[in-house]
């Protein structure tokens, strides 16, 4: 049996890099009601593109996710390939329970990749304790990159070799470089995906042992003759 992750604030979790779909249990240790989950995978670099050495500028996307508490039916929520969103939970998840998140992802995890849960309460503020931590982006190696860009276009060059002039392109928006040999599309803004997760309270009193109940006597019907 896994075990439990404490959630008292924001955590960040580390996937193994073996399959798509993954599952955590964790544990309200907030001391109130958790009214929305923000997710987010990372490290996110200025570059949206996979390095050869390790780092990545491209975490994998959710595409599902689903919410399982006792007694409670599950919630399941799809996404359009999301690196961060939000889930809506009502009824909200009440202190001390547990309950478990199930993941989909479009691809296996990197190493240094991970996904961060934050919690929020009803005014949509983040939860936190005084033991959470930051998470530190890694040195995802651009000036490497671009050293490395230029010594090949001057390799080319030297060989008298016909180049394309290399550009990069800055989104303000999203906050990341974009490396093209031709003009660049404008960017188009995508909207954090927010989803509603209703449960259905299936949870009842039990009771146990025999109960006595008194039945109405029933007449059977006769049929008739002939």
């Amino acid at each position: 049996m896994g075990s439990v992750v404490d959630m008292s604030g924001p955590v960040t979790l580390n996937p193994s890099d073996l399959g798509t779909k993954k599952k955590w249990k964790l544990k309200n240790n907030t001391k109130e009601p958790i009214h929305d989950l923000y997710f987010k995978t990372g490290p996110k670099s200025l570059f949206e593109i996979e390095f050869p050495w390790g780092d990545t500028g491209n975490p994998p996307d959710v595409r599902k996710v689903t919410v399982k508490e006792e007694g409670f039916d599950d919630g399941s929520k799809e996404f359009d390939d999301e690196t961060e969103g939000k889930l809506t939970m009502d009824p909200p998840i009440g202190p001390g329970c547990e309950f478990e998140l199930v993941f989909e992802f479009d691809d296996n995890f990197e190493p240094k990749e991970y996904i961060e849960l934050i919690p929020t309460d009803a005014e949509g503020v983040t939860i936190e304790d005084d033991t959470s931590t930051t998470t530190e982006e890694p040195n995802t190696g651009a000036k490497e990159l671009l050293e490395g860009i230029g010594k090949a276009l001057g390799a080319l060059k030297s060989m008298n070799v016909k180049t394309p002039e290399g550009m990069l392109a800055f989104d303000k928006k999203k906050q990341v470089y974009v490396l093209a040999f031709e003009d660049v599309k404008p960017f188009k803004k995508k909207a954090m995906a927010v989803q509603h997760v209703k449960r259905k309270l299936t949870k009842y009193d039990a009771h146990y042992g025999l109960v006595e109940t008194k039945r109405k006597p029933t007449r059977r019907k006769r049929r008739a003759k002939g």
